[in-house]
């Protein structure tokens, strides 16, 4: 199934989700260690996915410069809008493919494998 990012199809195999807690460590001399905490992070998520055309890879990859969040929708609805942070692409030696949800494309474009560091737009 098919997910979509501002409305371009990614086809995730792969969703971690993290976050964590804002802490600086003091280390005073001839004392224990003083912990300071400052808050947490909101949610990171990291997709991991197939993108089957030029144009789609082109539009995702653009979305980390313009400053502005992307509706997120999975198999089970909206997920919300965020923040694309961090990009990473790569060209897949496949000659031939087919996909059911888009008998439009040919099956001789361009494959590539994408991850992507996303951020919840609070």
């Amino acid at each position: 199934m098919s997910w979509t990012l501002g409305g371009t199809r990614i086809y995730v195999r792969g969703f971690d989700e993290g976050r964590k807690q804002i802490i600086a460590r003091l280390q005073p001399l001839n004392a224990t260690t003083i912990l300071h905490i400052f808050g947490n992070e909101a949610p990171i998520l990291q997709l991991m996915g197939t993108v089957a055309t030029t144009e789609d890879k082109d539009e995702l990859e653009a979305m980390t410069t313009t400053q502005n969040s992307y509706e997120l929708i999975g198999p089970e609805g909206s997920l919300g809008d965020w923040f694309a942070s961090n990009w990473k692409s790569k060209r897949l030696p496949i000659e031939c493919f087919s996909l059911f949800d888009r008998p439009t494309l040919s099956g001789t474009e361009p494959l590539y494998e994408v991850s992507m560091e996303l951020f919840i737009d609070a």
